[in-house]
C-alpha cells in the first residue's frame, strides 16, 4: 500500500495581508490546535480543521505562541502604542477557557515585555525590562513583582527561566546577574554574577543549574581577550562547583555558546563559527558532575541545536543564521558523525525525533527563489522521506496523533501526515520563523536541490 505520509489532510487559511508576521501554534492539548495569529487567538479542531471559537482584541496584537496549561490558553498581546509611555496597553496577558473561549482574567503590564511567559507551579511569570511579575494563574491577580538589573536575558533562547519544580525559580538579567527567587513569595535566595552576560538558557538538573556566559577579568577588554564558558552552579547555594572555558588558540577570539542541555550524566553546549578558525563550531559533551571534556565535534557553521533519541544526536548547524543548515548525526559516546544532511542555506526549527522519523525545517536561497520547507528524514540514515515546500515562512512544527502541523506564508495552517503512528509530544518552536511575505505552497515530493552532505 502506497504510503500517505506528507499528504495535507487539512489547511486553514487566514486573512494576514497587513501583518509582517504570521500564525504561530501551541502544542495539541485535547484535541484542539491552538493558533496564535496577529488579531486574534483561534481555537482549531487537530482533525478537521474546523475553528472551535477564537478571541480577538481590538487595537492590539496577539503574538507568542499560545500556552495551554490546565484547561486555560495564555496569549499575550502587544500594544504598539504603549510602548515607549503612549496610552496604549503595553503588554497584556489573557487567561482563556480553553473550551470556550471565554476570557477568565487580563492582566495589562506597562512596560515591554523581553521574553514569552512562563507558566509553573499555579503561577504566571511575565518577564518586563526591569522585573519580572508573579500572577496567580487561576485569578490572574498580582501575587509578587521582582526587580532586575536591566530587562531579563533572553538572548538567544526564549526559554529565559529554568525548572521551577522545587520552588524556586532561576532567572538571569541582561547584567550577567543569575537570580533564585521563591516561587511562593518573591524573595531572593541568593545571587549570583556569571560574568558580563548570559548568552544560553538555564537549566536545572540534579541540584546543578547550567549556565553558558561569557566574562573578562580585564576592565575593558578586547574581543579575544574575553573568555566563553560553562558555568555550573549550585542551584540551593549559587556556589559555582565547576567551570568549563573554550579555548581558541592564541590571538583569536572564542566562541559564544549557543545552547547548553543536560542528557543523561552528560553536558552538551554548541558554539558558533568565530573568524576562520574552523574548530569554533563545535559540540562538546562534558561530564555534568566533573566539568570534564569527554569529546568534542567539529562542524563547518555554528551548532545551534541538539536532540537525543536511541543514543544517537541529532546535531542542527545554522539555526537562524548562517551559510549551510546541516543536520549532523552523531554517536552521543564516542562523538562520531554517523551520517549528515544538507537542509538548505538555513534550519528554522529545533529538531524534532518521533518513532524513526526526524523533522526540521530549513530555507533555500537561490539566485531565482527561496523555498521553505519541512524535511522528514529517516533516523538511521539521513535519507529524506518526504517534505513540504513553501514560498515563504514555514512556523512551527507542532505534532499530534500522527500528524504534523505547521503555518506557511504568513497566512495559512497546514495538518500534514506525519507518516508515524503516534506523535503526541511538544515537539514545536516558540519562534514562528517568519520573514517575506508569499503566497501559495507546494507539499511532497522529492527535492532536487538537497543532497547528503
Amino acid at each position: 500500500m502506497e504510503s500517505s505520509a506528507g499528504e495535507e489532510l487539512w489547511r486553514v487559511d487566514f486573512t494576514n495581508s497587513e501583518f509582517i508576521r504570521g500564525p504561530s501554534l501551541s502544542s495539541v492539548a485535547d484535541g484542539s490546535l491552538f493558533v496564535s495569529n496577529p488579531d486574534a487567538v483561534h481555537a482549531l479542531s487537530a482533525s478537521t480543521g474546523d475553528e472551535e471559537w477564537q478571541f480577538g482584541v481590538d487595537d492590539t496584537r496577539f503574538h507568542n505562541p499560545p500556552i495551554v496549561v490546565d484547561g486555560t490558553v495564555f496569549a499575550t498581546t502587544n500594544d504598539p502604542s504603549g510602548q515607549d509611555g503612549g496610552d496604549g496597553k503595553g503588554t497584556s496577558v489573557y487567561a482563556l477557557d480553553a473550551n470556550t473561549g471565554e476570557q477568565k482574567w487580563q492582566f495589562d503590564e506597562y512596560e515591554d515585555t523581553v521574553a514569552p511567559i512562563h507558566v509553573a507551579e499555579n503561577t504566571v511569570f511575565i518577564p518586563s525590562q526591569f522585573c519580572v511579575y508573579a500572577v496567580d494563574a487561576a485569578t490572574g491577580e498580582q501575587r509578587w513583582q521582582f526587580e532586575v538589573g536591566y530587562g531579563v536575558e533572553t538572548n538567544p533562547r526564549t526559554d529565559f527561566f529554568a525548572e521551577t519544580a522545587t520552588g524556586t525559580l532561576y532567572v538571569a538579567d541582561s547584567d550577567g546577574n543569575v537570580f533564585a527567587v521563591d516561587v511562593a513569595t518573591g524573595e531572593e535566595e541568593w545571587r549570583a554574577d556569571a560574568g558580563t552576560r548570559v548568552t544560553t538558557e538555564l537549566s536545572v538538573v540534579n541540584g546543578t543549574l547550567f549556565l553558558g556566559a561569557f566574562g573578562s577579568d580585564m576592565e575593558q577588554p578586547t574581543n579575544s581577550e574575553l573568555q566563553y564558558y560553562v558555568s555550573a552552579l549550585d542551584a540551593a547555594t549559587g556556589d559555582e562547583r565547576w567551570r568549563f572555558t573554550l579555548n581558541p588558540e592564541p590571538g583569536l577570539e572564542s566562541p559564544t555558546l549557543e545552547f547548553v542541555t543536560v542528557i543523561d550524566d552528560t553536558l552538551f553546549a554548541g558554539s558558533d563559527a568565530c573568524a576562520d578558525y574552523s574548530t569554533c563550531a563545535s559540540l562538546y559533551a562534558v561530564d555534568a558532575a566533573s566539568g570534564e571534556e569527554q569529546w568534542q565535534f567539529e562542524a563547518d557553521n555554528s551548532v545551534n541545536t541538539v536532540t537525543e533519541a536511541d543514543g544517537t544526536l541529532f546535531v542542527g548547524t545554522a539555526l537562524g543564521n548562517g551559510d549551510d543548515g546541516v543536520v549532523h548525526a552523531v554517536d552521543a559516546e564516542t562523538g562520531t558523525e554517523l551520517w549528515c544532511f544538507l537542509a538548505g542555506n538555513l534550519l528554522l526549527s529545533p529538531i524534532t525525533v518521533i518513532e524513526d522519523t526526524l523533522f526540521v525545517v530549513s530555507r533555500t536561497d537561490t539566485d531565482f527563489e527561496d523555498a521553505y520547507r519541512l524535511n522528514a528524514l529517516d533516523t538511521a540514515t539521513g535519507d529524506e522521506k518526504w517534505n513540504f515546500i513553501a514560498d515563504t515562512d514555514v512556523g512551527g512544527p507542532r505534532f499530534a496523533d500522527g500528524t504534523v502541523f505547521v503555518s506557511a506564508d504568513r497566512a495559512t495552517v497546514h495538518a500534514l501526515d506525519a507518516g508515524v503512528e503516534r506523535s503526541n509530544e511538544d515537539g514545536g518552536t516558540d519562534d514562528d520563523s517568519s520573514e517575506d511575505s508569499g503566497t501559495d505552497e507546494n507539499s511532497g515530493g522529492d527535492t532536487e536541490d538537497e543532497t547528503n552532505c
